[in-house]
C-alpha cells in the first residue's frame, strides 16, 4: 500500500535512468495494489521511453493516472485498463494519434482531462462524470459533449470562446460548470451553448462576462431554469462585487477570488478524485 501512488518528473538525461530504475522499484513493490501515477516528461530519450513502458506494464492496475507523453509513446498504448477511475493525458503535439483501444476497455473510468486537438472519441464519454478540456477548440469539444449525459462537472480551460460555434447542449446533470481563460475574451458565446437544467455551481474568469455580467448570465439561468448555488468569479472585476450581488440576489454564495488566477492544476485534482 506505501508504494501505490508516485510521482515522477524527468529532469535531465543524466538522472532519467536513475529515475527509471527507481520508478521499477517502486512497481515492484506496490505488489498487486491499484496504481495512482503521475508521470511528466522532459526532453525524450530512449530512458524515458523506458520509463513508460515500464509504467504500461503494469496498466491493469492504473487507477488514478496523469500522463504527459510524446505522440510516439500515446501509440503504445493499448488493451484494457478495468481499474482506471480517473485519467488525464497531455500530449506535446496539437496534432496526435490516439490510444489504440476500445470504450470497452475503461469499464471504470469517470473522469478525464485532454489537451490540444484531442477530442476523447476513442473514449466512453457516456459514462464519465467529470470531463476537462485544456486548450481544444469548441469545434473538437462540441461533438463529445454531445454524448456526455452523464456529466456531472465539466472544465473548460483556456478553450477559445471567439471559436466557439453556434450549438446546443443540453447536460440535464451537470452541476458544476469552469470556464476559465488565460487570456482576454468575451465568454458570453460559450454559455450561449449550453442548457444546464441542474447547474449548481459556476466558475468563471471574470473577463468572460464582460462589463455585463447580466447580459452574459441571465440567458443561460432563465433558459436553463437552474438554481445557482455558487459562484466564484477569478481576478479583478470591471464591475463592483455589489452590483453583481444585486443582480443577482438568489445567489447565495457569491466569491471573488483575486488570487485565483485561471484554474490551478491542484484544484482541478481535488475536484476530480
Amino acid at each position: 500500500m506505501l508504494w501505490r501512488a508516485f510521482s515522477t518528473e524527468y529532469f535531465s538525461s543524466s538522472k532519467q535512468a536513475e529515475q527509471t530504475r527507481a520508478m521499477r522499484t517502486w512497481l515492484e513493490r506496490s505488489g498487486t495494489h491499484p496504481l495512482s501515477i503521475q508521470l511528466a516528461y522532459g526532453p525524450y530519450d530512449e530512458a524515458q521511453n523506458e520509463a513508460f513502458v515500464a509504467i504500461l506494464l503494469h496498466r491493469e492496475r492504473w487507477q488514478h493516472v496523469q500522463l504527459e507523453l510524446t505522440a510516439k509513446e500515446v501509440d503504445l498504448i493499448k488493451g484494457p485498463m478495468p481499474l482506471l477511475e480517473s485519467l488525464t493525458l497531455k500530449v506535446d503535439e496539437m496534432e496526435h494519434t490516439h490510444p489504440a483501444t476500445t470504450v470497452n476497455d475503461f469499464p471504470r473510468l469517470r473522469a478525464v482531462t485532454l489537451n490540444e486537438a484531442d477530442h476523447g472519441n476513442w473514449l466512453p464519454i457516456s459514462q464519465l462524470t467529470s470531463l476537462t478540456f485544456e486548450d481544444v477548440i469548441p469545434e473538437n469539444y462540441l461533438p463529445t459533449l454531445l454524448s456526455a449525459v452523464n456529466l456531472i462537472r465539466l472544465h473548460l480551460i483556456d478553450c477559445d470562446p471567439d471559436a466557439a460555434s453556434q450549438g446546443s447542449i443540453v447536460l440535464d446533470q451537470l452541476k458544476m460548470l469552469v470556464v476559465v481563460n488565460s487570456y482576454p475574451s468575451n465568454g458570453s458565446q460559450i454559455l450561449e451553448m449550453f442548457t444546464l437544467p441542474a447547474l449548481h455551481t459556476l466558475h468563471m474568469s471574470e473577463q468572460l462576462l464582460g462589463q455585463d455580467p447580466s447580459s452574459a448570465l441571465n440567458p443561460l439561468i432563465t433558459r436553463s431554469g437552474c438554481k445557482l448555488q455558487e459562484v466564484l468569479i477569478a481576478r479583478a472585476c470591471n464591475f463592483s462585487e455589489e452590483s453583481f450581488r444585486a443582480a443577482f440576489p438568489s445567489i447565495p454564495n457569491v466569491t471573488f477570488d483575486s488570487q485565483y488566477n485561471w484554474y490551478t492544476e491542484a484544484r482541478k485534482f481535488r475536484d476530480v478524485v
